[in-house]
């Protein structure tokens, strides 16, 4: 006998979630607890958006020149 899956226990909103590489101009939201450079990351940068400046290697510089000019962990942020 195979065993059969109910449809609804699979996770189909995580599927049909779109995901594409984080670009320089996209607009994200912080999601870890530390700048890339060690400092903490206060809440209310957690609660806005950031446009990405640039990009390099595994780390987003945000808001450069007239946002908050930090860099944080490309896996550390999500897409708006």
């Amino acid at each position: 006998h195979q065993l059969k899956v109910p449809e609804e226990t699979t996770n189909t909103a995580a599927q049909k979630a779109e995901t594409r590489p984080i670009k320089v101009g996209d607009y994200v939201k912080p999601t870890g607890k530390k700048y890339a450079t060690g400092q903490t990351i206060p809440n209310w940068v957690k609660e806005r958006s950031h446009k990405v400046s640039q990009i390099k290697g595994d780390r987003v510089l945000l808001g450069n020149p007239s946002g908050i000019n930090s860099w944080v962990y490309l896996s550390e942020v999500s897409l708006v």
